[in-house]
């Protein structure tokens, strides 16, 4: 039974690292349903050999419930990117403490007295156990949540989709894993070494991609992106900036136009000189490599909000063309529309107020795609789609813009 009890102590540290509520919800219902379903084998795996489950506060009725309310609420919140990053930074010890609280319910579930007994006599090898995967847990997940930080750098909105795509992957992986950990315990803690492992590289590799994308100052030598129109330590201009990419990544060949390349950076959220990412989702924010103060200049903003108001005749005769294919159509006329005219307004709305924006269109967008499927007629609904978050947005970022700077006190 210790060995059942290390496999599932190791492998919920995969499950829990994505993860708060679902694995434990999972958890619980293999606990108290399990030997029930047949077609588990569990009854008879060498998981459950000669025990008895028993029913304990974590099989309780209340406490399934409980997990499967909080399960659901956390799978909402995951497939939301304005909701996700406003979990991000306390999930992580979140993730942690549900882990140990799984992993001695289902101790006591699998060995209620042998919980009892080294809770009172302070057991270190057994409670000690709970601590370590919880410090598993708070490692791994400290690291994927540095990983996630570098999408959510580069789109975070989610326009192209990456993150959501990630997340069902997770939804999944956390959804089926437990019960292959309980099947297949060797087999599950195999592969749950490998994806922390490709985790750790896929973090480094980003990382190092995004040094490796700079390069040295002519002037003083300070690696500079490569996009950059002036070194952010000496002004030094830069000779031949490098165009810039839907995810804001430095692309190989030269900007087009100089004189367009600032507004093109801005769009990515990034400064105009320096190409340094912003952080704040606000129009008027200071860079601090550089120091230069965004739309500062009422001549480069309302020429920003211009060029992006030149793209709407194209971009929705392509929504158009795009959404008459049913269903399918509707996808990329979505990210199209999103990434060309909402994006670069929605990218400076505060969370808050982009998250009001998103579901307060939702009801509307919902009617419109259930015409989606009708020919010729479901060719207009991604143009009206995106037609309609463009003046949400731009309008509420005019807004933004009007509003006098906050005096510095």
């Amino acid at each position: 039974m210790l060995q059942s009890l290390l496999f599932q102590g190791i492998g919920s540290v995969g499950f829990f690292s994505a993860r708060a509520f679902m694995p434990a919800f999972v958890t619980a219902l293999v606990l108290t349903y399990g030997p029930e379903m047949g077609f588990l084998g569990i009854d008879d795996s060498r998981f459950f050999e000669n025990v008895e489950i028993a029913e304990i506060w974590f099989t309780s009725g209340f406490a399934v419930t409980l997990l499967g309310f909080l399960a659901i609420l956390e799978f909402v919140v995951m497939h939301n990117p304005d909701l996700r990053a406003l979990v991000s930074e306390f999930e992580v010890y979140v993730k942690p403490v549900m882990a140990i609280i799984t992993f001695l319910g289902f101790f006591g579930a699998i060995e209620p007295e042998a919980l009892v007994v080294a809770m009172r006599q302070a057991a270190v090898t057994d409670v000690l156990a709970a601590g370590v995967v919880g410090a598993g847990v708070f490692t791994v997940s400290s690291k994927r949540r540095d990983l996630m930080a570098l999408f959510m750098e580069a789109d975070e909105d989610d326009e192209v989709g990456i993150q959501k795509l990630f997340s069902w992957g997770e939804d999944l992986w956390v959804l089926f894993g437990p019960w292959f950990l309980l099947l297949f315990p060797l087999l599950t803690v195999f592969l749950i070494g490998i994806g922390i492992g490709l985790l750790y590289r896929a973090r480094k590799r980003a990382e190092a991609r995004e040094e490796q994308s700079k390069i040295p100052c002519g002037a003083c030598g300070v690696p500079i992106f490569r996009s950059a129109l002036a070194c952010p330590s000496c002004s030094t201009e830069t000779e031949a900036p490098r165009a810039v990419g839907y995810l804001g990544q430095a692309k190989a060949n030269r900007a087009a136009d100089p004189a367009t390349h600032p507004y093109r950076l801005v769009e990515k959220k990034r400064c105009p000189v320096c190409a340094t990412r912003f952080k704040k989702r606000k129009p008027r924010q200071t860079c601090t490599p550089c120091g230069h103060q965004l739309m500062a200049d009422a001549a480069f903003s309302k020429a920003y909000a211009a060029r992006i108001g030149r793209r709407v005749p194209l971009v929705l005769v392509v929504s158009f063309l795009l959404s008459l294919v049913p269903i399918i159509g509707l996808i990329p006329a979505v990210i199209y529309y999103r990434l060309e005219l909402v994006a670069p307004f929605r990218r400076y709305v505060p969370r808050g107020r982009s998250l009001m924006l998103r579901w307060g269109t939702r009801v509307f967008y919902f009617v419109l795609i259930a015409f989606q499927w009708v020919p010729l007629l479901g060719g207009f609904v991604a143009p009206i789609m995106g037609f309609t978050s463009y003046q949400i947005y731009r309008s509420f970022y005019l807004r933004l813009l009007r509003k006098p700077p906050k005096a510095k006190s």
